[in-house]
């Protein structure tokens, strides 16, 4: 009894230090941090001409670290993408116009990136990112004439509100690739995030997707 009551005892200890063991391996291999950027987007498909219009995004950074050369990290956080959309849908040979739509998109984003550290400091990301569209607006400009009498001038604005399930769909898929290096606590990447599914609800006028270029500096505590 004696020694089965010894060899319980040890049998216990040992799981213990195991486990203590694992979670600081855990712990020692985790990191957080944050980053602030600064980014690119516009629309690309169907009818679609846009321009690029500056915006920026901001994250939280919790990275694992596997081994020496492959770490994943998640990366929840905010993004404005603005967009400038130019719309001539409607020019004949009698109805001249033009249509410039400014998109705000307020995003939710949150990737998940596998880095590759092939050299040093220097790595390599690629995932899958979820957006969740909070808030969105458009401000539209038109300058419409019909047999050259000018109806509405270059001058007529109005902003507008839009709807979730009605003009956009509240959640959009992308894939982020990138390119960073690592100094000391700080670190510097550049990405390329590409839309995988469509930004806008009915489909059958405009098919377009989201994508944007974006360059950050972040810090891991």
């Amino acid at each position: 009894m004696k020694k089965i009551f010894t060899t319980l005892t040890l049998f216990i200890a040992m799981t213990i230090c195991l486990n203590a063991n694992a979670q600081n391996q855990f712990a020692n291999r985790m990191s957080f941090g944050a980053r602030i950027g600064g980014n690119l987007s516009n629309f690309y498909g169907k009818n679609v001409d846009t321009k690029m219009q500056f915006g920026f995004n901001a994250a939280l950074v919790a990275e694992y670290s596997i081994n020496k050369f492959f770490a994943l990290a998640i990366e929840p956080g905010y993004s404005l993408e603005r967009i400038e959309m130019l719309d001539e849908s409607f020019n004949s040979t009698v109805i001249k116009g033009k249509m410039d739509i400014n998109y705000n998109l307020n995003f939710i984003n949150i990737p998940v990136l596998l880095k590759f550290y092939p050299i040093g400091e220097l790595y390599i990301q690629v995932g899958p990112k979820l957006g969740i569209n909070i808030y969105s607006s458009q401000t539209i400009k038109t300058n419409i004439n019909i047999g050259g009498m000018q109806l509405i001038d270059d001058n007529s604005t109005r902003t507008e509100e839009m709807d979730a399930n009605e003009d956009y769909n509240l959640f959009v898929l992308g894939a982020d690739f990138g390119i960073g290096y690592a100094f000391e606590n700080l670190f510097i990447d550049f990405r390329y995030n590409l839309g995988l599914t469509p930004f806008n609800y009915h489909t059958q006028i405009y098919n377009i997707k989201n994508n944007n270029l974006s360059l950050n500096i972040g810090w891991m505590f």
